[in-house]
């Protein structure tokens, strides 16, 4: 599929993205290429039944070493936040991300 930016550049110049992009990259071909590998699920009542054993997670391995549940959510550069206060450390921050205070 072609990259959205080209897209609003062109839209931007006034000029036609379909000129720029080679057809082989339109929705319509890159769709083509996954025609016929995928079937139509049918209802759950015709699946054949599994006889493969059940595979369960671990739920002791999805808790922290406190016991809590582990967060999975991802820390990056938009979390920092500027201080707002005068000497204010990372130890005694309520916005640590290894912090045990409520927001």
């Amino acid at each position: 599929m072609p990259c959205s930016h080209v897209i609003t550049a062109c839209k931007h110049t006034h000029h036609e993205y379909k000129n720029y992009i080679n057809l082989v990259y339109m929705l319509k071909s890159v769709s083509n290429v996954y025609r016929g590998l995928f079937g139509e699920l049918c209802n759950e009542a015709y699946w054949s039944l599994c006889h493969e054993p059940m595979t369960c997670p671990d739920l002791d391995k999805k808790r922290n070493s406190k016991g809590h549940l582990a967060s999975s959510r991802i820390h990056t550069k938009m979390d920092i936040r500027e201080p707002s206060q005068l000497n204010h450390l990372k130890k005694n921050c309520s916005h640590h991300v290894g912090s045990s205070q409520q927001h």
